[in-house]
């Protein structure tokens, strides 16, 4: 019996172990993922192109950017500010507001990376879009795919990320830079994790 019990805590002790550092290995990943993400220059064009709104500024700004280039047919601006009418948010980004009038639409319903990936999902099967290039922070980008997959798994999307961290190969000595990370990096964990589970249920008995 205390043999069984020893196994069992030794096992215990492991797998703790084992856990944590797979969670530190998993951050130091992701934060120098984050840290030296760039859009790729061989990026392709796409349907549709979306920026999230956010902490980290420039995303709207370089979405719009790339819509001018013709990258892509449309631009959703997701998780505006409702109170914002489009005429203010064209002013706001010095944007012609000719160009929101033909390719712009505004989503003002989502509150969270969860809402954006579905006010996405929504845009795109409406336009009945096949790719997407997906246009926020760099901190931000893992979450945000991961979120956008779960809702478009058949969708192809391309990452453009814009640069907010600007702490270098030593981040880990910058305080605010390790607090963004550490913090984003949890909300990263938790939304893997959906995604597993939405993985093994298919059916979705878990009423997602």
């Amino acid at each position: 019996m205390l043999t069984s019990i020893r196994k069992a805590t030794d096992f215990a002790v492991h797998a703790s172990f084992a856990i944590i550092a797979a969670l530190v290995i998993g951050f130091v990943i992701y934060a120098q993922s984050a840290i030296s993400a760039r859009p790729s220059k061989s990026e392709r064009d796409a349907d549709g192109i979306v920026a999230l709104t956010g902490d980290g500024g420039g995303r709207v700004h370089e979405a719009l950017k790339l819509l001018q280039e013709g990258r892509a047919k449309r631009l959703l601006i997701s998780g505006a500010n409702p109170q914002a009418t489009d005429r203010e948010l064209a002013i706001a980004h010095d944007a012609p507001e000719n160009l929101f009038d033909c390719c712009v639409d505004v989503g003002r319903s989502a509150q969270d990376t969860i809402g954006n990936a579905k006010e996405t999902a929504l845009w795109a099967e409406n336009n009945d879009y096949k790719s997407l290039i997906i246009v926020t922070a760099d901190f931000h980008m893992a979450r945000s795919l991961t979120e956008i997959r779960m809702e478009l798994p058949r969708t192809k999307l391309i990452a453009h990320p814009v640069q907010t961290l600007t702490a270098g190969k030593n981040w880990w000595r910058d305080g605010r830079t390790l607090r963004r990370l550490g913090v984003e990096y949890v909300k990263v964990v938790i939304a893997n994790c959906r995604r597993v589970v939405d993985v093994l249920d298919p059916f979705d008995l878990g009423g997602k």
